[in-house]
C-alpha cells in the first residue's frame, strides 16, 4: 500500500514543479531584456578581431618574414665600421701609437721619454666589407627555405582564421537553436 501512496505523490510533485516552471518561466521570459541582437557577421567580425590564437598566429608570420628578410641578406655585401680607442704608457706601444699617427718627433727619442713616456690617446676606426663570392649554394637554399616558412606559417594563419569562423558560427547556430528551444519550452 505504501509504494502506491508513494508513486502518487511522486507524481503528484513532478506535476506542481513542471507546472510552477512553466509559469515562472513564462514571468521570467517576459520580463528579462533580450540582449541586442547580432549577425552572424557581425559575431564573425568580433571573433576574428579579438580572438588570441589569430593574434598569435599573425604575429608568427611576421616573425617568420622576418627571417626571409635575414636570409636574403646573404646575397648583399656585408660591411663593417669599428671604433677603437687605446690609451697606454707602455714604452713600446706609445712609440708605436705615435709613429702610426705620424706625431714622432726627435724629441720622444730622449731616454728618459723613451723609457717613461707621457700617457698616449690613439683613436682607430676601420671601414670593411666582405660579400661572399662563393658558399656552395647554402645562402640560396636558406633564402628558398626561409620563404618555404613563410608560406606555411601563412597558411596555418589562414587555417585558424577558418577554425575560429567554424567554431563561431558553430556557436552562433547553438544559440538560435537555444533561444527557439526556449521559446517553444516558455508557450
Amino acid at each position: 500500500m505504501k509504494p502506491i501512496i508513494y508513486k502518487i505523490f511522486l507524481w503528484v510533485l513532478a506535476a506542481v514543479c513542471f507546472i510552477f516552471f512553466i509559469f515562472a518561466g513564462t514571468s521570467i521570459a517576459q520580463n528579462i531584456p533580450l540582449p541586442e541582437s547580432l549577425t552572424l557577421s557581425e559575431a564573425i567580425q568580433m571573433a576574428v578581431e579579438q580572438n588570441p590564437k589569430i593574434k598569435a598566429a599573425r604575429f608568427q608570420v611576421e616573425m617568420i618574414k622576418s627571417e626571409v628578410i635575414q636570409a636574403r641578406s646573404g646575397f648583399f655585401p656585408q660591411i663593417y665600421f669599428t671604433e677603437t680607442f687605446n690609451r697606454t704608457t707602455n714604452p713600446m706601444w706609445a712609440t708605436g701609437a705615435k709613429m702610426l699617427q705620424g706625431n714622432l718627433t726627435q724629441a720622444d727619442f730622449d731616454l728618459g721619454k723613451l723609457n717613461d713616456p707621457d700617457a698616449i690617446n690613439n683613436f682607430a676606426s676601420a671601414v670593411s666589407m666582405s660579400w661572399s663570392v662563393y658558399d656552395g649554394g647554402q645562402t640560396k637554399i636558406g633564402w628558398k627555405q626561409a620563404q618555404q616558412n613563410h608560406e606555411a606559417v601563412s597558411l596555418m594563419f589562414k587555417r585558424t582564421g577558418q577554425e575560429v569562423i567554424t567554431r563561431t558560427a558553430k556557436a552562433y547556430v547553438g544559440l538560435l537553436l537555444a533561444q527557439e528551444n526556449l521559446i517553444v519550452i516558455v508557450m
